[in-house]
């Protein structure tokens, strides 16, 4: 398995990326599959810039498990090829850490589960105290998937729980703005 990103050069722009079967370093299979680039999104062959890796790469495990990237170029616009892809937009992203006071609810109504997050720098090399505000973080409770606002100040924020159905909390499912430092999950016991 190959993964592929296809760019236009007048733009520098994304045609194209997915995994595939065939055999990209063949370079008649790479002609052949460009000239299918070209007819499907009205390019010209000698506009389009091709790059690929094999499927077992950690950057393509990386575009798989849903981290932002960007095609980087050598050369300026109409001339330049894609020389590789660049994960900086999602390297600058903070991380959200998840902890609770209990690894077990009660389904009672009564019983207080305290939901804590730490937002931490982008290298992790502490608590981002610069962020306070409102977000908005997917959950999923025993009544099914929905979002819980929390309410940081200098980056760490705590919410209260109370469960009538048993089944599990969890929280820490991928975010788009943020990466997950961990995934929290806790059982409600009737």
């Amino acid at each position: 398995m190959w993964w592929f990103a296809a760019g236009n050069k007048t733009t520098q722009a994304l045609i194209e990326s997915a995994s595939i079967s065939i055999d990209l370093s063949n370079s008649s299979v790479q002609s052949s599959f460009l000239t299918a680039l070209s007819t499907n999104h009205g390019v010209a062959e000698a506009d389009i810039s091709f790059y690929y890796l094999a499927d077992t790469d950690p950057s393509v495990t990386r575009v798989h498990n849903g981290d932002s990237w960007a095609l980087t170029w050598s050369g300026s616009a109409p001339t330049g090829e894609i020389s590789g892809i660049s994960f900086a937009t999602e390297d600058a992203k903070k991380w959200l850490q998840f902890s609770a006071n209990k690894t077990g609810v009660l389904a009672n109504n009564k019983d207080i589960l305290t939901v804590s997050i730490t937002m931490l720098t982008a290298n992790k090399s502490g608590t981002d105290t610069t962020f306070s505000g409102d977000l908005d973080i997917p959950v999923s409770t025993p009544d099914g998937g929905t979002k819980a606002r929390f309410v940081f100040v200098s980056g760490k924020s705590s919410k209260n729980f109370k469960f009538s159905k048993s089944g599990y909390f969890s929280a820490g499912s991928k975010m788009t703005n943020y990466r997950m430092d961990n995934t929290l999950t806790v059982e409600i016991l009737l």
